[in-house]
């Protein structure tokens, strides 16, 4: 096993010193390798007649275990090659969009069914939702990364705290809403 993983790689890298060769001769130009580290060195050269063939080609591995030519960017036209297995680019977020929902109960745990919640972006954009069978509720397509107000609002409870302001950075199942306590219990025909 340890022997194919070793063949892949190698041909996985000579497949990369070959692209960059043929990018660099179609741009006219000659390209010198020459890379080495940890247990393994890396040497290639060649000069090429532009054409179907190549004269002078010169290549040995030995143990590549990793990447040698990392690191090198060729371009010709409307197309380029970083050789590496990354990109030297910094990784920006993106704004993936992600879901967030949670529950609105009674102050004793019990669902509110069609309450009406409502999600502001920050660009002053709302999106409403009502409440299922068991209180719960959810919004999907949210960009990552925003601040964002939930509210809620029932013909039957009030809220004592009707809003909460959440930064989204990821899935959320959590922002929920507890009906006061003297509602619940007039909703069930009880008091204290």
């Amino acid at each position: 096993m340890k022997g194919k993983l070793r063949a892949i790689l190698s041909a996985l890298v000579l497949g990369l010193i070959l692209f960059f060769l043929l990018v660099a001769v179609s741009r006219g130009q000659t390209a010198e390798i020459l890379a080495s580290g940890g247990a393994f060195t890396l040497e290639k050269s060649a000069l090429a007649g532009g054409g179907n063939t190549k004269a002078g080609v010169q290549m040995g591995d030995s143990g590549t275990a990793g990447q040698a030519a990392a690191g090198l960017r060729s371009s010709g036209g409307q197309f380029s090659i970083y050789s590496g297995f990354w990109t030297p680019d910094d990784f920006t977020p993106t704004a993936a969009a992600v879901g967030a929902g949670g529950c609105v109960k009674t102050a004793d745990g019990r669902g509110i069914r069609n309450a009406r919640v409502t999600i502001r972006y920050p660009d002053g954009q709302t999106r409403t939702t009502l409440t299922g069978t068991f209180g719960c509720y959810r919004f999907t397509d949210i960009p990552i990364g925003e601040i964002y107000v939930f509210s809620v609002v029932s013909k039957r409870f009030t809220f004592n705290r009707p809003a909460e302001i959440r930064t989204i950075l990821d899935d959320t199942q959590d922002i929920d809403f507890v009906a006061d306590e003297a509602e619940a219990n007039a909703a069930r025909g009880t008091s204290q």
